[in-house]
């Protein structure tokens, strides 16, 4: 009867040993994947920031473009005078 106790408390403390590593692992992984989300979120807001960035930058070069076009026009002759009076 010893014996079947003996083994019977052991099983118990290799379930409690086993359970509390569960919750090891479980915890860990709650983690990781807390630290994976913040990381995205912050790439994503990166990446955001970026289009916005190129997207500003395009429209200075679109309109530099124009601007230099206007004045090609004007060298060239191409835009009506404007009488003076």
């Amino acid at each position: 009867m010893r014996e079947e106790y003996g083994r019977e408390m052991a099983s118990e403390a290799a379930r409690r040993d086993l359970a509390e590593q569960l919750r090891s692992v479980e915890a860990a992984c709650a983690s990781d994947t807390q630290e994976y989300r913040h990381n995205l979120a912050t790439v994503e807001a990166r990446l955001e920031e970026e289009w916005a960035r190129r997207v500003h930058a395009e429209a200075n070069l679109a309109k530099q473009e124009t601007g230099h076009q206007a004045m090609e026009k004007v060298l060239d002759g191409d835009c009506p005078r404007v009488p003076f009076f």
